[in-house]
């Protein structure tokens, strides 16, 4: 490890690496443990008493300790604060491949993979039907918040959700409220995620639903590759549950992708991405269709095409700057 890139924080416990992703609140290091150690600035939060602030939110994450176990769930290990009071650590596993988005872009790029992708739909819902299971909606479900491990090859990789544990805290902690505003109104591609009904601040499990349709679509086109990409589907220009939203419709899946898929996979997106919160069908249900499936059930559009009618989404390529502004 470069002695340039060496910096030990105040609890002699971590040495902080390279930066491998950064967040709406902070940053997540690869750390001398072999871990990941996420940053988070309490700045975000209102209140003048940090110190306050970083015990309560190491208060509200003792619940997240207990999320284990499963294997497509990145695991938080401890919680600490800064010398400072400025900033909540949080110490995780390192998951070596990377987000989905990155990893997309450089090794499944323009691959059918048919196999691969099926494969992640079935563990992310896997993941989402574990969380929901334990009382746990994600709100923030987008290929930046998935991580891939094992394996430098398609064929070797799996998923893990990870940024879970930051919901659950905006959901319940004393500054909630804000944050949430905050959270739900930044940029870096998060809005081209969200649900119709987040848009009326109505949040609803089957929103992590609508979320994870969008992955879903997203995987099964892709387009040209450029520099610091996010992988999104875009309905008129813009984000899906916008649209459904002020248009009071459901989005469709692209004709060239539904005229490929078996009546079963069709007819499961079509339910995910329903304007209607309450008949999304629940992640348990989702994942139990999806092993009723196959890679067969799926074809992948290897020549980038996108669809423009109607409230079909079409594959698109933003870069992480998308809009930092209001929805």
């Amino acid at each position: 490890m470069a002695n340039h890139m060496k910096k030990v924080l105040a609890s002699g416990e971590y040495t902080l690496e390279k930066k491998v992703a950064d967040g709406t609140f902070g940053s997540v290091h690869k750390g001398w443990r072999v871990c990941a150690l996420k940053s988070i600035a309490l700045d975000k939060l209102q209140g003048n008493d940090q110190k306050n602030k970083v015990q309560m939110w190491i208060d509200e994450s003792v619940s997240l300790l207990t999320l284990r176990g499963h294997p497509r769930i990145v695991e938080y290990n401890k919680f600490f604060g800064s010398d400072d009071n400025k900033k909540l650590w949080i110490e995780s596993e390192y998951c070596e491949g990377g987000t989905l988005n990155k990893y997309f872009w450089k090794t499944m790029y323009q691959k059918q993979c048919k196999d691969v992708k099926h494969r992640f739909m079935v563990e992310i819902a896997d993941a989402l039907a574990f969380l929901h299971n334990r009382g746990v909606t994600h709100r923030d479900m987008k290929p930046d918040n998935i991580m891939v491990v094992d394996g430098s090859t398609p064929g070797e990789a799996h998923i893990k959700l990870s940024d879970f544990g930051l919901a659950k805290l905006i959901a319940s902690c004393k500054y909630g409220g804000e944050l949430m505003k905050f959270y739900s109104a930044s940029g870096n591609g998060t809005k081209y995620y969200m649900a119709p009904e987040l848009y009326d601040q109505h949040f609803t499990r089957t929103g992590d639903i609508f979320s994870m349709g969008l992955i879903f679509n997203a995987l099964l086109q892709g387009s040209s590759l450029s520099s610091k990409l996010f992988l999104v589907v875009k309905v008129h220009g813009g984000p899906p549950g916008k649209w459904a939203h002020e248009n009071n419709e459901s989005v469709e899946i692209p004709e060239n992708i539904a005229a490929c898929l078996s009546d079963t996979f069709k007819q499961l997106l079509k339910s995910m991405l329903s304007r209607e919160w309450q008949t999304r069908p629940s992640a348990e249900t989702v994942h139990g269709t999806l092993l009723e499936t196959t890679h067969k059930d799926l074809s992948i559009n290897s020549s980038g095409g996108s669809s423009s009618g109607g409230s079909r989404p079409s594959s698109v390529h933003e870069e992480q700057e998308l809009d930092n502004g209001n929805h």
